[in-house]
């Protein structure tokens, strides 16, 4: 609920003041970018949840460390790939929708 009312915020405070083509920008952008980031953090932290579960259970705290930092770590990774490419990607793409 707290985060569709960020988004109602944003939209009556500064969104609003846009034409249409700004905000119907903004949605594909975020549907674009939620439904490729998402996901892949989504399957970092069960993969890594299960594998912590599973250290956890067999009484080997220092392979449920290890398997956190590992996660962490693929994380950071994984953001800093999703940026680049949206970062890189979003240039080009912007070229080949406008009008």
């Amino acid at each position: 609920m707290v985060y569709a009312a960020a988004y109602w915020v944003i939209f009556a405070l500064i969104l609003g003041r846009l034409g249409d083509a700004a905000r119907a920008g903004l949605g594909v952008g975020f549907q674009v970018f939620e439904g490729v980031a998402f996901p892949c953090y989504l399957g970092v932290s069960i993969a890594a949840s299960s594998l912590v579960g599973r250290a956890i259970g067999a009484g080997e705290r220092e392979t449920a460390l290890a398997v956190v930092d590992g996660g962490r770590l693929v994380s950071r990774c994984l953001g800093a790939s999703l940026a680049m490419i949206f970062w890189l990607g979003g240039p080009p793409a912007q070229r080949t929708t406008a009008p």
